[in-house]
């Protein structure tokens, strides 16, 4: 749906055309997170219209007149942004839509600027967690404003505004409890560090920022992560049009060489072990946010201790890890790796198309794989699900490259395969030891893997180089111990799979570099199928030509059909 007060068409009055009102959408709309909140209050509707304006650049200063007629459009609009929602939000999502569009024209300051074309993306490409680039690029979107809980991943071109909404928390009773277990863990050997890192679930963020404002009073230094901003270029045509438009250079760079836990960037020079950890949040298994701060905390490098705080329960769990049972997860991840490594024919899901960087995680992995003689395919299939993947038998393991929070799929005991992630496809293949780091950033996986120009490598496994293409050391046959089996496994490799340097004599290798046959596996499965799908015969069968099929519904392709189509014949002919 979409808004504009411009002649490309008057969308208050095609409401009125098919019966409908605002107050009677606004009446049809159920419950939503927000609750009792206004929604200017809760979505914060007004910040939301003066970012737009200034990561468009729509205020030009002494040039203002000249700087927004610039900007406008070939459709007379001077800027178009989309609206993402979440399902829990989508009721309110018409009228958020008209709040900002009227909250941008008032944020601009010339008067006779064109009006802006606000609109609300339908489903998204992946998970609703992830600003969904794709789709708002379809619709040529200037800007994009992801409404809900989100992944705060890097976006590749798009810029992104964020409202996560504003949740209720009671700061002095958080910094009671705080405070509390202090006291009570004092002298004791629990105690842990009185310098806390918070961390925090997005819609509790003005409240975090207080609560560390508040221990710092209270001698307790801490310091609070902070939410990040991806400044990317804007659209290349637009930049030309107009000097107004100022388009900042992308700063996922420096967001890489940052440390982010969760989806919050750390503040610079923070050593993670002299901090405790305080989340401030919903907790479990099923938050994934909650999930990847733990996992990152309580691994090698982390943060001396872990505390979380539950804004509805107002309780301190100076364990967390034990009451999200944290060895059961991490033992079903180690379990799904030990399946990985009997894998020889590994696939490659693409499960974002907006993160930043994620062609270079799909580089990067197709190069493990193929570097240990395994046989690699790539598949982008939308939205995954158990329908989808069981079309490809073949397939032995599936590695999922997603955001930080879809990494691992809720239902993955139910998929036939393993479905892992690329941190864990490196410690099956042997290209990273289990050494308890644990993490699903595209930064931590690529870190410290540049091959010199700019792109990150892979390590061992760079063509030509490392442990595996060494044939004295350990060979692609040994076979090694499988937990899953409790017997030794070998797993079978392509010929001719391993890359070589140009400088390599192929005299010596086996073969005397004489032509030797290509084998596939993922072929010769399907060779072996008894149904092969549809095929066309050429030439095997007759042509004939086409004739006129039935017609009707669905419930109904007999003489009820037969009688309206000569119904509508008549009605035709008069």
């Amino acid at each position: 749906m979409a808004r504009s007060g411009g002649s490309a068409g008057d969308f208050d009055s095609a409401v009125a055309t098919m019966g409908t009102s605002r107050d009677m959408i606004s009446a049809a709309t159920r419950a939503t997170p927000r609750g009792s909140k206004s929604l200017q209050e809760y979505y914060e509707i007004d910040a939301i219209a003066s970012e737009i304006v200034r990561r468009l650049g729509l205020n030009g200063g002494e040039d203002n007149i000249k700087a927004t007629a610039a900007a406008a459009d070939s459709h007379g609009f001077l800027c178009r942004v989309a609206l993402q929602f979440p399902d829990d939000m989508l009721p309110d999502s018409s009228d958020v839509c008209w709040l900002v569009d009227d909250a941008i024209a008032s944020a601009v300051t010339n008067p006779d600027a064109p009006p802006p074309l606000v609109f609300v993306l339908g489903d998204t490409t992946y998970g609703s967690c992830c600003p969904d680039e794709v789709g708002a690029k379809h619709l040529n979107a200037d800007i994009l404003v992801h409404f809900g809980h989100s992944c705060l991943g890097p976006t590749d071109s798009l810029p992104i505004v964020y409202s996560f909404g504003s949740a209720d928390l009671n700061v002095e009773r958080c910094v009671e409890a705080v405070v509390a277990e202090i006291d009570e863990k004092d002298g004791s050997s629990e105690a842990s560090s009185s310098s806390f890192l918070v961390l925090f679930e997005v819609q509790y963020r003005r409240a975090a920022e207080t609560v560390t404002n508040m221990l710092n009073e209270r001698g307790l230094k801490s310091v609070c992560g902070r939410v990040p901003e991806h400044d990317c270029n804007l659209d290349t045509e637009r930049e030309n049009e107009t000097d107004s438009l100022t388009a900042s250079p992308c700063c996922s760079h420096n967001y890489e060489d940052a440390v982010v836990i969760g989806g919050l960037q750390i503040p610079p020079a923070t050593v993670l072990s002299d901090y405790t950890l305080l989340y401030i949040g919903q907790t479990g298994n099923n938050k994934r946010q909650f999930l990847n701060v733990l996992l990152r905390c309580c691994s090698p490098g982390g943060t001396a201790g872990c505390w979380t705080y539950s804004p509805t329960g107002g309780s301190i769990d100076t364990d967390p890890p034990s009451s999200a049972n944290m060895s059961r997860y991490l033992n079903r991840r180690f379990y799904l790796i030990q399946k990985a490594k009997l894998a020889s024919i590994v696939g490659i899901l693409v499960g974002t198309l907006s993160q930043s960087r994620f062609r270079s995680v799909i580089d990067r992995v197709r190069r493990i794989v193929e570097g240990s003689g395994r046989a690699c395919y790539t598949f982008a299939v939308g939205k995954v699900n158990i329908a989808k993947l069981a079309n490809y038998a073949e397939i032995e393991c599936f590695v999922l490259i997603g955001c930080t929070e879809s990494s691992v799929l809720d239902d993955e005991r139910d998929f036939h395969v393993p479905v892992i992630t690329p941190l864990e496809l490196e410690v099956a293949l042997g290209d990273r030891e289990w050494d308890g780091f644990y993490s699903h950033a595209f930064a931590d996986f690529l870190r410290d893997r540049d091959d010199g120009n700019g792109d990150k490598a892979t390590g061992k496994d760079q063509v030509g180089d490392g442990d595996h293409v060494d044939s004295d050391s350990t060979g692609d046959d040994e076979p090694f111990f499988s937990p899953i089996s409790g017997k030794y496994e070998s797993v079978g490799t392509r010929a001719g799979q391993r890359a070589v340097k140009d400088s390599v004599d192929l005299q010596a290798l086996p073969g005397a570099g004489q032509v030797m046959e290509y084998r596939s596996g993922a072929a010769e499965f399907w060779s072996q199928r008894e149904y092969k799908g549809l095929t066309a015969d050429v030439g095997a069968n007759h042509v004939k030509a086409a004739v006129k099929g039935q017609t009707g519904i669905a419930s109904d392709y007999g003489e009820g059909a037969a009688t309206r189509e000569d119904g509508d014949e008549e009605g035709s002919r008069s």
